[in-house]
């Protein structure tokens, strides 16, 4: 019989404990203690926000950013740092749809902007790149497997596997595969914290443990928690859309939950048992929900999926976890590596994004001089987003507006209707993923 997991562990790391976040990888930054002024603030210190900073002191242009906790200890470092373009949605239904070969063109060059970054730069955040497995683990998606493989073969860099040939990568039960030469793993919050490094080595300032408690828009100036005052001429919210100056952008985005967890490192026989020797992340093809893997440098397993709509009430009341998540998660797991039943997991933890009804961030001006930068799904549109940004306060305009802006007209490629902020929707979308299962 499986061995169950520990409730008192589950507990303590769902509610903020993510792998990526233990003390040993953290690293810490001045706190703001003095009234200053900048030609640009920036508030919040997940990736897109120290990726405006970056780009903004690249282009000489002075900037300050503030974060209320620690650089990437939101939702970056909720994470589970795989990068791999096209996962959300697949390629042959990308194709389908009017935008949907941009988003994908959009997608990879945001993939290759962030890997240029980090080979530019020798950031240390234990990059691998392994490729990916496209896997069917239920017979009702094997045709998705071929339809995929179809769609990206004339690409060159994706082959189509049997059950058996699969089990040459992981020896995992599943009724087809595809192999992706694409696919990138990195630890997210060595890969900010790198960032932001680079960012204050060019001349931008960033401050831990100094949140904003208020804006005077009309005099451009900001107050932190310690009632310093800093002047800015122009600004950008990179953080959650649940703060009062973006109360209209609220009904247009969906909230999304999904649970991860962490084992203990493996023994090398434990690791011999999975086969998994080129260490490639895999993918459940099942639609809308999936279940996914990856190693971490240590050779623990990161498991992810299982997510559920959440409303904003239980946003904004904190009410985003369930225990009937991570039992279903864990349950997956021992179902698809029985040899492995009775391994321990050292973390479980959630993150919530906040996602536009056709993917694209959502970055423009909510009124003269003030920015904001959300529903930046992934690492790197978060990074891509920080980039767009920094060209837009340059002076630059946004480049395919009809995708980025935030006032844009939202034609929804997602199954789930825009009243999902609310309780009624949350729970009319995740009977259907029940549904679905």
């Amino acid at each position: 019989m499986p061995v169950k997991y520990d409730q008192t562990t589950l507990r303590k790391n769902v509610n903020g404990t993510p792998i990526f976040l233990d003390d040993l990888f953290s690293k810490s930054r001045p706190q703001l203690e003095e009234n200053i002024s900048t030609d640009v603030l920036i508030i919040g210190g997940g990736l897109s926000g120290v990726s405006v900073a970056y780009n903004l002191a690249l282009k000489g242009i002075d900037c300050v950013l503030v974060e209320q906790s620690r650089i990437g200890h939101g939702s970056t470092g909720r994470s589970t740092g795989i990068i791999v373009d096209s996962v959300e949605q697949d390629v042959a239904d990308l194709k389908k749809t009017g935008n949907g070969i941009h988003y994908l063109f959009e997608e990879r060059r945001s993939v290759d902007a962030l890997l240029q970054i980090i080979n530019q730069h020798n950031l240390n955040c234990d990059l691998e790149t392994p490729g990916s497995l496209y896997i069917a683990l239920q017979e009702r998606n094997a045709n998705r497997i071929v339809s995929e493989y179809e769609a990206r073969q004339s690409e060159g860099d994706v082959s189509l596997l049997s059950p058996q040939q699969v089990k040459n990568y992981l020896k995992i039960d599943s009724f087809q595969g595809m192999h992706n030469k694409r696919g990138t793993m990195i630890q997210p919050l060595k890969f900010v914290e790198g960032l932001a490094d680079l960012a204050s080595s060019i001349g931008a300032k960033i401050y831990e443990k100094s949140g904003i408690k208020r804006l005077k828009k009309e005099s451009k100036v900001a107050f932190t928690s310690r009632n310093n005052e800093i002047k800015y001429n122009k600004l950008v919210m990179a953080i959650a859309s649940n703060v009062s100056e973006l109360e209209d952008m609220i009904g247009k985005l969906i909230l999304y939950q999904r649970c991860s967890a962490a084992t203990y490192p493996l023994f090398p026989e434990q690791l011999a048992m999975l086969g998994w020797h080129g260490r490639e992340m895999f993918w459940d093809a099942c639609e809308p929900e999936y279940f996914y893997g990856r190693l971490t440098p240590d050779n623990r397993i990161i498991i992810g999926g299982e997510g559920r709509v959440i409303s904003r009430s239980e946003f904004n009341k904190g009410a985003v976890n369930r225990d009937s998540s991570y039992r279903r998660l864990r349950y997956l797991f021992e179902t698809n590596f029985p040899s492995l039943a009775n391994i321990q997991f050292s973390h479980f933890w959630s993150g919530v994004v906040e996602l536009a009804p056709d993917n694209y961030p959502m970055i423009g001006e909510v009124f003269p001089d003030h920015n904001v930068i959300c529903s930046t799904m992934g690492l790197p549109f978060a990074y891509k987003s920080g980039e767009i940004m920094a060209g837009i306060l340059d002076g630059k305009e946004l480049t395919h507006s009809e995708f980025y802006n935030l006032h844009r007209n939202i034609e929804s490629r997602r199954l789930f209707p825009i009243f999902l902020g609310t309780s009624l929707g949350a729970s009319l979308a995740n009977l259907y993923l029940r549904s679905k299962r």
